[in-house]
């Protein structure tokens, strides 16, 4: 086997393996090696006849049901967010997920050391730079 001219870098590394071994590769045609042949087709995928039964499963529900449903469930009431969540700031953009009361609280000054906090750590997780947070710091503040 010639190893220097093959260029794809998996094949001469299998090519590589293999020269440690002392074996002769016999060809065998494509009619005559059923187990390739095999391999190399795709299945031939059966075609589903009852498409209505599928139909019927995914309508089973309908909206209606749902809202029933999480109306008269006990544990919602449960874990419903009432005191502070935290808030998204995503280039600047307010989208916070906060309860109207605590929006009110929260002044001005904390809103934008909130944005300038979350944009230096966008900044600072996609190789920090100095100048373009310099440059974005002008759209936040």
């Amino acid at each position: 086997m010639n190893l220097k001219s093959r260029t794809d870098e998996e094949l001469g590394d299998l090519m590589f393996y293999l020269s440690q071994y002392d074996f002769n590769i016999k060809y065998a045609p494509g009619k005559d090696n059923l187990e390739a042949d095999c391999l190399s087709r795709n299945p031939a995928l059966e075609e589903n006849e009852n498409k209505d039964e599928l139909l019927k499963i995914v309508n089973l529900i309908n909206l209606e049901d749902i809202l029933m449903d999480q109306n008269s469930n006990e544990e919602i009431p449960k874990n419903r967010v009432t005191g502070f969540s935290p808030s998204y700031l995503l280039d600047g953009i307010n989208v916070a997920v906060l309860p109207e009361e605590l929006k009110e609280e929260r002044t001005q000054t904390y809103w934008i050391s909130d944005r300038t906090t979350a944009l230096k750590n966008k900044l600072k997780s996609h190789n920090y730079n100095k100048q373009l947070f310099d440059k974005k710091k002008k759209y936040v503040l």
